[in-house]
């Protein structure tokens, strides 16, 4: 799987330009339709069908916190922050496919 370019948008503009503030914010990852890739299994009468990767999301801050750990892809998710902020919050986010395939995404915010 990967991300698109910006990876992740905070109040819907692109993480890298946002400025922290005490407020909360609305998190939603950019993931392009091609992560989600088909591929074909075997059944046991050996005819074939196609199915389509799941695809999840994982956040994790380095203080406040999301509202939800783990997200669907699509899903909007909402950050809080401390009542001060810290001097840098990493945000992570991870991308997981059901084959094994992962992209990480981080960033640190002042």
């Amino acid at each position: 799987p990967t991300f698109n370019s910006p990876e992740l948008l905070f109040n819907g503009a692109t993480a890298t330009g946002y400025v922290l503030t005490t407020d909360f914010f609305t998190v939603f990852a950019e993931v392009p339709t091609s992560s989600r890739e088909s591929y074909s299994i075997e059944s046991s009468d050996g005819s074939f069908s196609s199915i389509s990767e799941n695809l999840t999301l994982t956040y994790l801050v380095s203080s406040g916190k999301m509202r939800f750990s783990r997200t669907d892809v699509g899903t909007e998710n909402r950050y809080s922050p401390n009542a001060a902020l810290e001097p840098v919050t990493t945000f992570i986010a991870v991308l997981r496919d059901d084959r094994g395939g992962v992209a990480v995404y981080s960033i640190q915010k002042p």
